[in-house]
């Protein structure tokens, strides 16, 4: 049976995250105070480690074929974008 999972990120440039494999992420949002990803998963199916970045505006980031684009989540005066390395 299918669940959602939450996972609080932590405000850095590059993390990994271990969830279980086949993992669709549903989206990346404010909860209290930090980033949080939800996660729609098996939770019968093994881990695996994935990494996720989050770049601010302005910054740079790798190619977009290195990455896929989650959310964008605003922190005032700050604004954060989430991805995932692919």
């Amino acid at each position: 049976m299918k669940t959602i999972y939450k996972y609080p990120l932590v405000l850095t440039d590059l993390q990994e995250v271990t969830m279980h494999k086949g993992a669709f992420v549903l989206d990346a949002q404010l909860q209290n105070g930090k980033i949080t990803l939800w996660v729609e998963l098996d939770p019968a199916k093994p881990k695996e480690t994935r990494k996720f970045r989050i770049i601010g505006t302005g910054h740079g980031f790798p190619p977009h074929e290195a990455v896929a684009y989650i959310a964008t989540v605003q922190m005032p005066p700050l604004v954060w974008h989430v991805y995932e390395e692919v």
